[in-house]
């Protein structure tokens, strides 16, 4: 069953990018793709600069950090940083990133992925309407709130071992 994380776990993921390096803002402006701006793999792959105008505005903030550091102006918003192609970033790398992004910030590689940081937004975009599942139908981009809000209901309630066990991994306790 599918998870989401606390708000709590996405800052530490946020606070573990450097944002002194491209890799860094790029791995934050993806995570923050899937959960701010409620996007698939796909259209994460597909993004445009040109797009960037339309996102909201703390994703768009960090889209632009990511991009002037790249000194990109035109074309993908996410393609390999090294070499010079222009090809979209392989969904392969996209799940590495993010399980590196874990681990570094000390989680479970197989819990932070591209439906669990969306899922994640979803809870907290829901929770911070006022538990609006119409902004959460538009969010998610849902025909209708019943649709939302079955998305929300199938959400796994995260096992507390687990958490625990997340949480004596950040410290260091399992070494």
């Amino acid at each position: 069953m599918p998870h989401a994380l606390t708000s709590e776990q996405i800052r530490y993921l946020l606070r573990h990018q450097s944002p002194r390096t491209a890799a860094g803002l790029r791995n934050r402006a993806l995570m923050l793709c899937y959960v701010l701006g409620g996007m698939t793999t796909e259209e994460v792959r597909t993004l445009t600069v040109d797009d960037v105008a339309g996102l909201q505005p703390a994703l768009r903030a960090s889209m632009r950090e990511y991009l002037r550091t790249l000194g990109r102006e035109s074309g993908l918003v996410f393609v390999p940083l090294t070499g010079t192609g222009t090809a979209a970033i392989s969904r392969q790398r996209i799940s590495a990133l993010l399980s590196q992004c874990a681990r570094d910030a000390g989680l479970r590689p197989d819990y932070v992925t591209a439906w669990a940081l969306k899922r994640s937004g979803a809870h907290l975009l829901h929770e911070a309407s006022g538990y609006d599942l119409a902004i959460v139908a538009e969010y998610l981009d849902h025909e209708s709130a019943e649709q939302a809000a079955r998305y929300l209901a199938e959400t796994q309630t995260p096992d507390p071992d687990a958490v625990w066990l997340t949480v004596a991994e950040s410290i260091g306790a399992n070494s």
